[in-house]
């Protein structure tokens, strides 16, 4: 694997159409009947693995670009008092991460606080005490004043509720809610696309896919919860979502909202988007084979080509070589020193790393 600027910018550019494609099929009602939720999932892990690795493999094919790759490797490599522009973006890009996660350390302090103070007054029930059907996960539930609406906080494995009386029915399905977020890992989820926003904080696209991951994780979970229902229990789940909220809209926690990004709660701005598409969906099928070999494919489709600058006939590649001239007529000397250089009719160029002519089969020879 290598990363270079080629690299980075296919990963943005190839990023930047998954998250508005999944942007969209979030938030289109019309497309709800057409995605289903294995289409959703497969799709956010690509967008994640696209992110994750911003490098070209081994099977990666390079395409030249004799302007537009050209011309943004000339850019970078401008000089500003000596030093070149790429050097200059790289210490802006981690002075960046650097202080984000500062902030993101800071906000886990500060939950990890407020859970503590919440479960040290809230009052504490067994989940099998509260749930119709006895369950092997080891989750308490804690009831206090202090929240706001039902949720997951932080990497605890407990469910925390709001001191309001609720009916059996709905109890059992805000219940069945929260459990199967912590079934999910649905806060390591979270994690990872926080993360994610700290090392690409000035990828504007990011904030858009932070947005959609909450709709994500609450679509996956409803379609969970009903999977294996009958209609009657699918309305009654639905009508919960709505009755609840109603109930609650008057509620806050200011402390735990600002810090929403280490909690699981049923937010109000995607319940619509939430009943469409437990009514409107497929929750109960499954992506059409054809369809799920294509997503499958289109990792390995991403990382096949890669943009690469191209100079012809310029000052550029004065007195340089093309690659297949040095792989077919060069030879890669490797000195005692464990140093390498290049030789090359009659020139003799030290170079830093030769992994890449070794890959391409140059002759070596020890000094």
């Amino acid at each position: 694997m290598k990363f270079s600027l080629s690299s980075l910018f296919i990963t943005l550019a190839i990023s930047c159409f998954l998250i508005y494609l999944l942007n969209v099929v979030l938030t289109k009602k019309k497309l709800y009947s057409f995605f289903c939720i294995d289409f959703l999932c497969l799709l956010v892990l690509i967008v994640v693995l696209r992110l994750c690795l911003p490098v070209e493999l081994f099977f990666t094919k390079s395409i030249r670009s004799m302007y537009f790759m050209t011309g943004l490797r000339n850019f970078f490599f401008l000089e500003v008092d000596g030093y070149p522009l790429y050097t200059i973006f790289f210490c802006i890009w981690g002075a960046g991460c650097a202080v984000s996660l500062i902030r993101y350390i800071k906000k886990l302090w500060v939950i990890e606080n407020l859970y503590k103070k919440i479960v040290k007054n809230a009052e504490c029930f067994a989940l099998n005490d509260l749930f119709e059907k006895p369950v092997n996960d080891e989750v308490d539930v804690f009831v206090s004043s202090k929240i706001s609406s039902p949720m997951v906080l932080g990497f605890h494995k407990n469910i925390l509720l709001p001191d309001v009386e609720f009916s059996k029915e709905e109890l059992d399905n805000i219940l069945q809610h929260e459990l199967q977020h912590i079934r999910n890992h649905d806060i390591l989820i979270k994690q990872i696309i926080n993360v994610l926003s700290i090392i690409y904080w000035w990828f504007p696209p990011m904030k858009r896919l932070s947005k959609n991951m909450q709709l994500f994780l609450e679509i996956r979970v409803d379609s969970k919860v009903v999977e294996f229902s009958d209609k009657e229990k699918l309305f009654s789940y639905a009508y919960t979502l709505v009755h609840v909220q109603k109930r609650l809209a008057g509620r806050s926690a200011h402390e735990l909202e600002n810090n929403g990004t280490f909690l699981i709660n049923d937010q109000i701005s995607v319940l619509e988007y939430r009943i469409n598409y437990l009514l409107k969906g497929n929750v109960r099928k499954k992506t059409k084979a054809l369809v799920r070999a294509f997503l499958i494919a289109l990792p390995i489709l991403s990382y096949s080509v890669i943009l690469e600058p191209y100079y012809v006939h310029s000052q550029d590649v004065d007195g340089c070589w093309t690659e297949k001239q040095v792989a077919e007529e060069a030879v890669l000397i490797h000195h005692k020193d464990d140093t390498y250089s290049v030789l090359i009719n009659g020139e003799n160029a030290i170079i830093q790393n030769p992994d890449r002519l070794i890959d391409q089969g140059i002759t070596v020879k020890e000094e």
